[in-house]
This record gives structure tokens, sequence and C-alpha cells, in this order.
């Protein structure tokens, strides 16, 4: 319903790992780093989330059709198994990546609305009006 969706919030998971990585944690019969942390924020969220999971390891256009940046009300980013001074395709558009969310207008370092949530996951919320 309308009045429902007034408080569900559309939340981010940047999947820091390479797909092989995740691959093996399936073999394992584990869940993937992703899948545990959308577990967790299902889990702990009050309010309904409506969470969508990007693979920039992965792939350089990662932003599923017709999804911006803009519209998410947090992001969480996973761990990941790579080493940031080995550089490469899939290190260099978490780079990038990470330095556009932190310039953007709305950023977690920038503005009163923002609200850092530290439950052992780098979780950064844009819940403005409602705390």
């Amino acid at each position: 319903s309308a009045a429902s969706d007034v408080y569900k919030r559309q939340v981010l998971i940047v999947d820091g790992n390479e797909k092989s990585a995740s691959d093996r944690y399936t073999e394992l019969g584990m869940l993937t780093q992703y899948e545990v942390y959308k577990k967790v924020l299902e889990n702990i969220a009050d309010i309904e989330l409506d969470i969508i999971v990007i693979h920039p390891a992965n792939f350089n256009d990662f932003l599923p059709k017709g999804i911006n940046l803009d519209d998410f009300d947090g992001i969480v980013w996973t761990g990941s198994v790579l080493n940031i001074y080995d550089y490469g395709p899939s290190i260099n558009r978490q780079i990038d990546l990470a330095k556009t969310l932190l310039n953007k207008k709305n950023s977690p370092t920038k503005g009163d609305d923002y609200k850092i949530f530290n439950i052992g996951l780098p979780i950064y919320l844009n819940l403005g009006q409602y705390l």
C-alpha cells in the first residue's frame, strides 16, 4: 500500500568480492557475504527494506538499468578477499564507486540527515525526518 511505502527504505549492498570467491562460498555450502549482509539487515530492520545487490568487482555496468545511486537511503559494503594494493579492474571499479559515493551531495560524510548505525557492519542510512 502507499502508506506502507512511506516507511520502506531502499538499501544498496555493494558486494566487494569477485564471482569466483562468492562461488567458492556457495560450493562449500555457505552463504555469500552479500547474502549474509542481506539476511542480517532484514532481521534487524524494524522497517521494510527494498535491498538491491550490485557486483562492481565483476561487471563494468554493475548498476541495474533504471537504478541510480541517488535512489538509496543506505549503503552497505561487504568485505572482500581482494587486496586494494593489487589494483586491477575489479578493485579500481570499487575505488571509483567509493569516490563517487563520498562525493555525492547526500554522502554519509555530508549533511545532518545521515545517521550512522554501527552494528558490526558499515551501514549508513539517510533517514532524515524519520529520526
